[in-house]
């Protein structure tokens, strides 16, 4: 089997061995030296004797045959070497058969076992959990209690301070009715006249008609650059303040809107509702129940804008509709007012333009600030009297002012019983 040759019993076999055919002797014939010299056993060819022809061009000589090299002769394999090359050829084979039967072996057993025992097995069953109900409770209607009319909200009424603040004024060297620090800062005009324009008429009272004090002809306020128009559009109102102070609105609407000086010292202008549309003089007493109605006063502006002032000419209130304007002079924690005739200037300056646009709630009123235990009288000024007047155009001015002169006492008489 397999090619293999049987064996005799005691004999051995052994290889039969060819010789190659390249070991094999070749003979060769060739012609004996003595034929080459016409048999005189010279050795040397004897040339015949004829006439010698034409030298003809002689042939390249040919080169000589290199002698032929013996052919490489291998030695012959041993016949061992057969036998086992044969031997190993015929492992390999049994290798291969017998892992293509082991994988198909395995295979069929693989497919028994999951075609035969894993799908004859019972699947388990589902574990079912009791549901327990529980009972739904149906809501309870509880009767319904009869809803209690609901009270109508009364105003919200913020007292405001008592209006008796006690405070000095301020220094006045000159003694006409502007403190040194308002000539100083505000109007440029000399602390130690009484009279800077020499007109016959002392400084304060120019100032109060809305006049230039420092001018030596007729010039109103708003044309020297002393004091700008605030306009507030959403509440219908403009009025003068110093052009050295500043302006800030403490809302978006305008509201509350506050002016103030280089000492701390402000003027505060505050829009109320008055939505019952009260008289001034009952607005403010609801809003101040300390103080009576005798210690509230009238006032009228320049432009006969009426109004009422409370009993320490620190505020003032004037009314439109629904609508009730407060301007608030505020000498914080000073104890002087430096700013009184500038206070009364913008009062006189107070104006309506437009309608407003709506109105506000209610506004909180600032802490009242301890009174101070002396108060000194405001000393009285005797306006100057000119001796002529220089031309028509300056004696028609001054009986204006002369005329408009019984509105000034009306805010001076206030100052006057406040301080005294």
């Amino acid at each position: 089997m397999f090619d293999k040759k049987k064996k005799s019993k005691g004999k051995i076999d052994t290889p039969e061995t060819k010789e190659p055919e390249a070991l094999k002797v070749v003979k060769v014939h060739t012609i004996p030296p003595e034929f080459y010299d016409g048999g005189l056993g010279t050795g040397k060819a004897h040339p015949p004797e004829t006439k010698k022809p034409a030298e003809k061009p002689k042939a390249p000589e040919a080169k000589k045959p290199e002698p032929p090299k013996p052919p490489i002769v291998q030695p012959p394999k041993p016949a061992a070497n057969k036998q086992m090359t044969t031997t190993k050829h015929g492992i390999n084979k049994w290798i291969i058969i017998g892992g293509v039967v082991f994988f198909v072996i395995l295979f069929a057993l693989l497919a028994y076992v999951y075609l035969v025992v894993l799908k004859d097995e019972p699947e388990p069953e589902p574990v079912i959990e009791p549901v327990i109900e529980t009972p739904i409770e149906e809501p309870v209607e509880e009767p319904e209690e009869p809803e209690e009319p609901e009270e109508p909200e009364e105003p919200v009424v913020i007292e405001y301070p008592v209006g008796l603040r006690e405070y000095v004024l301020g220094a006045d060297t000159d003694l006409d009715e502007l403190t040194d620090i308002e000539e100083e800062q505000i109007y440029g005009s000399n602390s130690n006249r009484p009279d800077d324009d020499g007109d016959g008429f002392v400084d304060g009272h120019e100032v109060f008609h809305l006049y230039d004090p420092a001018s030596f002809r007729p010039s109103d306020l708003i044309d020297s650059g002393l004091v700008e128009v605030s306009k507030n559009s959403v509440f219908g109102y403009e009025v003068f303040y110093p052009s050295k102070w500043s302006r800030d609105l403490l809302d978006a609407d305008g509201v509350d809107v506050l002016f103030t000086s280089e000492t701390g010292e402000y003027v505060e202008i505050v829009v109320h509702p008055n939505r019952e549309q009260l008289e001034l003089s009952e607005w403010y007493g609801e809003r101040a129940p300390s103080v009576t109605s005798s210690q509230i006063r009238n006032i009228a502006t320049k432009s006969g804008m009426k109004g009422v002032s409370a009993p320490d000419s620190l505020s003032v209130f004037f009314a439109r509709g629904e609508h009730v304007y407060e301007m608030r002079y505020d000498i914080g924690v000073r104890t002087d007012a430096n700013f009184m005739r500038t206070f009364a200037m913008m009062q006189n300056s107070f104006e309506f333009t437009t309608d407003p646009l709506y109105v506000p709630e209610e506004q909180e009123s600032v802490v009242p600030v301890p009174v101070i235990d002396e108060v000194f009288p405001e000393p009285e000024v005797e306006p100057v009297v000119p001796d002529e007047i220089e031309d028509e155009e300056e004696s028609s001015e001054d009986i204006e002012e002369l005329e408009d002169e019984d509105v000034e006492e009306s805010i001076d008489d206030e100052t006057d019983e406040t301080t005294s």
